[in-house]
């Protein structure tokens, strides 16, 4: 049984890509690096998508390592397809040592392959095992005709202008993960850890 725990993975890694193309990183410039962030997401164009990347990253896991993983499974077909991204009205940015940051709310839909093996027991692992990695308020659909998992749910970004690199974007899911691994500088950790 293959259950797609590494598209699951690669979505949040997704989520945890940032973009890089306003160098200014004003706040005027946040809603159009959100909408830049969403289409990339959506087309799942590669090089934009590592040009979206939080520098942070690439000390867990090398740059072209991480290019070439996404390469493979957008070809394969393994990727999450998303669907759709919501974003809530951003609050005011706050400073910290390197630059401002703010966590804003959003809403995705996204679409997974379901493996083609599943049975109606898998499809519940399936489940358990997004409720258990997303939160329980996620809600997943088994689209049977379609051979798809639709994902619905809602949560957190946290936007950064790190350096005055412009605007990054990491998903929530991903701050625990880059906080024990010493890749966001320490008083951004300590401002964020409570959000955890």
């Amino acid at each position: 049984m293959k259950i797609p725990q590494l598209a699951l993975a690669f979505f949040l890694f997704l989520s945890g890509c940032a973009l890089a193309d306003l160098p200014t990183g004003r706040a005027s410039d946040l809603a159009q690096s959100l909408k830049n962030y969403q289409q990339a997401t959506i087309d799942q164009n590669v090089d934009q998508v590592m040009m979206f990347t939080y520098p942070g990253m690439f000390k867990i896991l090398p740059k072209e390592q991480m290019r070439q993983g996404l390469v493979e499974m957008y070809g394969k077909g393994a990727a999450p397809k998303i669907r759709q991204m919501v974003f809530s009205t951003p609050g005011s940015p706050r400073p910290y040592s390197r630059g401002q940051f703010v966590v804003i709310k959003y809403h995705v839909k996204m679409e997974v392959p379901r493996p083609g093996d599943a049975t109606p027991d898998i499809d519940r692992h399936i489940i358990k095992i997004m409720k258990r990695q997303l939160g329980e308020a996620v809600v997943v659909i088994i689209d049977e005709k379609n051979s798809l998992i639709k994902i619905s749910r809602d949560t957190e970004m946290i936007v950064l202008n790190e350096d005055n690199q412009g605007w990054k974007m990491i998903e929530k899911d991903n701050l625990g993960w880059l906080i024990r691994n010493g890749a966001l500088p320490e008083d951004l950790a300590k401002m964020l850890q409570p959000t955890l």
